[in-house]
């Protein structure tokens, strides 16, 4: 919802946010918190695991590069929804490029001389690796394989077909997430170009 124009000035925003946020993560206080905490039960065991596993990355981490990474991935996706406007992906490429590049230092980091692969992945799949999750797509592949040729082998169904005005879309949008018990007084629904949008 920013205007292109603020782009610039948010990227620097939340790189100086990330610069106060790492700072509190990666305080060597916590070291000692978490040497000293006694879990009292399984769920305050895995509390204090899940705390330990995310100081532990943060803290391998250089700060800088944590800021250069929240500056930077914050314009990208407003140059990226430019590009995507105008259908021109040429335009992104070179953002694109800095954006690797820099997630290839945080995962050097993260990795320490192990698989970067690996290290990036264990933020959103905690303990997978390229080996395991190689395995298990291995292992689907021939169900897959038999599944898609069931699904070919049927009749396809009639296609959804008509316009679908943007209004009624957000209304179905609002009335879905209603339906389900979403909280209006603590969120909002929007257009947005990427259907990952959200906060």
């Amino acid at each position: 919802m920013m205007p292109r124009g603020g782009a610039e000035q948010r990227g620097e925003e939340m790189a100086a946010m990330e610069g106060v946020l790492h700072a509190r993560r990666t305080n060597p206080q916590i070291a000692q918190w978490l040497a000293d905490a006694d879990a009292v039960d399984e769920v305050a065991a895995a509390q204090l695991y899940q705390i330990e596993r995310a100081y532990r990355r943060a803290v391998k981490v250089p700060g800088d590069l944590a800021e250069a990474l929240a500056r930077l991935t914050s314009v990208a996706q407003g140059i990226w929804a430019g590009a995507r406007a105008a259908d021109k992906v040429a335009d992104f490429l070179p953002t694109l490029a800095e954006v690797i590049a820099l997630k290839r230092q945080e995962a050097a980091c993260l990795a320490e001389g192990g698989d970067l692969y690996d290290a990036l992945i264990d933020d959103y799949e905690p303990g997978a690796t390229a080996e395991t999750l190689g395995d298990m797509f291995d292992r689907m592949r021939p169900r897959l394989v038999d599944l898609r040729a069931a699904v070919l082998a049927c009749e396809a169904p009639p296609a959804l077909q008509g316009h679908f005005a943007q209004e009624a879309q957000l209304r179905l949008a609002r009335d879905m997430a209603s339906a389900f018990g979403y909280d209006w007084s603590r969120g909002r629904i929007d257009l947005a170009v990427h259907p990952f949008s959200s906060g």
